[in-house]
């Protein structure tokens, strides 16, 4: 459910909202992808604010989700669906922030 909410607030565009993006690091594992969507949840459900939109981004392009088959082979386990998940390609976050440089 949270990773539905985080995609429905970026395609509206995180109306009234500041914008915290957990973004993973470039060398995209399953230890990173599991790192950025849990650090992000745990602020989300930290931070008891609805002034906060906190997403967490995948720091790779959707279509190398392909070749990466262990991260592909976890989610399917968990149940996750890989449509719900934020990749860098899919969003420009500085369209989404007041304060990008």
């Amino acid at each position: 459910m949270y990773l539905k909410a985080c995609k429905d607030d970026v395609n509206a565009g995180v109306p009234g909202k500041f914008l915290h993006a957990v973004l993973g690091q470039d060398a995209c594992d399953v230890g990173s992808v599991v790192s950025t969507i849990m650090y992000s949840f745990y602020l989300h459900s930290s931070v008891k604010s609805d002034l906060f939109c906190t997403v967490p981004v995948i720091n790779m392009k959707r279509a190398d989700l392909n070749s990466h088959a262990e991260l592909k082979w976890l989610l399917h386990t968990c149940n996750v669906d890989h449509s719900l998940l934020i990749f860098i390609d899919a969003t420009n976050l500085c369209t989404l922030s007041d304060s990008c440089y």
